[in-house]
């Protein structure tokens, strides 16, 4: 998501935007504070949403990206041990995996 900031901003004062313009061209009288609270909230609401959702994703693809690396590394540590093992050996260890993976 490389344009996901900027995506974000924009909506963010677009909906300002909007806002402002709708209060000033209707000349929406506030008769108390419970009127100002009424339509501040959804637009605060609204910025907590976008806001919230552009540093989840942010947060998800992080740890999706270092678990990936996790695993590759895993692979390939694992590839690196099973290329010098005995061809004695490999019959033992296939029973003790198939062991393993029946077991849970």
């Amino acid at each position: 998501m490389r344009y996901g900031f900027w995506l974000i901003l924009i909506s963010l004062l677009l909906i300002s935007g909007l806002f402002v313009f709708v209060v000033l061209a209707t000349k929406v009288e506030f008769h108390g504070v419970a009127d100002i609270h009424t339509g501040l909230g959804a637009v605060t609401t609204l910025f907590g949403t976008l806001v919230g959702f552009f540093f989840g994703h942010q947060a998800g693809s992080s740890g999706k990206e270092k678990a990936e690396a996790a695993r590759k590394h895993s692979d390939a540590v694992a590839k690196a041990a099973l290329a010098h093992l005995d061809d004695s050996k490999v019959d033992d260890m296939v029973d003790d995996i198939q062991r393993m993976t029946q077991s849970e």
